[in-house]
């Protein structure tokens, strides 16, 4: 395939609600596409499917104020999960991970991951030719406000994770947020620096300065992340 191929179908894929962003505010797994806000590439637009604009997120890579921040933020996409079929349910194992839907109200419903605790298999019945599951998955919620109960759920609820391969725009998001924190980041240092080599002196007139890199290391590991996902994602195409 073409190089003008791979970048229009990348194109039309973003152009779909493809992708699961695990929301702020309530934790909770929805249906998303990805879009820069802007020319510049250092703004992105999250919105959400089957909701208007005003419920779009608007993410400034300069509000990214560590590379912790930037790693967590990267943990909250994934790929768009699978709806477990009836036929399928033998699939599901213990000990795997899922997203799973929980009803707060009539119309109320929320996806949170969960770990697969016990499955309870029944037989299948079949209606009008079509097989329908009547096992019942014990699963342990890992976040949300239901977070450590053990609750009992149907095929229905359990959805199946299907990767975590980052779109391009996202990626190129993230790369501009870690610049922007590692320049942000290296002036601090200098500065420190400087100040810890005018009030320490050796004997011999030789600065003793002493820092932790362990946020630069970060910036460096979540670097590697991000081009592995990348990389990733291109051989995925």
């Amino acid at each position: 395939m073409s190089h003008s191929g791979d970048d229009s179908l990348s194109d039309a894929a973003e152009e779909c609600y493809n992708a699961e962003f695990r929301s702020y505010p309530d934790d909770a797994w929805y249906n998303v596409r990805v879009l820069f806000a802007g020319n510049s590439g250092d703004k992105m637009r999250v919105k959400y499917d089957n909701f208007s604009d005003d419920y779009d997120n608007i993410f400034i890579a300069d509000c990214f104020k560590s590379a912790y921040e930037v790693y967590d933020f990267i943990g909250r996409f994934h790929k768009a999960s699978a709806q477990l079929q009836d036929p399928d349910c033998s699939m599901v194992v213990k000990g795997m991970r899922v997203c799973s839907s929980d009803s707060f109200g009539n119309d109320d419903v929320r996806f949170y991951d969960a770990i697969i605790d016990e499955m309870l298999h029944k037989k299948h019945s079949y209606v009008n030719g079509q097989e329908e599951c009547e096992c019942t998955f014990l699963i342990s919620w890992l976040h949300g406000p239901n977070v450590g109960n053990i609750i009992d759920k149907g095929v229905v609820n359990i959805c199946l994770l299907q990767g975590s391969e980052i779109l391009p725009k996202l990626v190129s998001f993230i790369e501009i947020a870690l610049k922007k924190i590692d320049k942000a980041l290296c002036k601090s240092v200098s500065a420190t620096s400087n100040d810890l080599v005018a009030l320490h002196k050796d004997n011999k007139g030789s600065p003793i300065v002493k820092w932790k890199p362990s946020s630069l290391e970060c910036i460096r590991q979540v670097s590697l992340f991000v081009v592995i996902c990348s990389s990733f994602f291109c051989l995925s195409m």
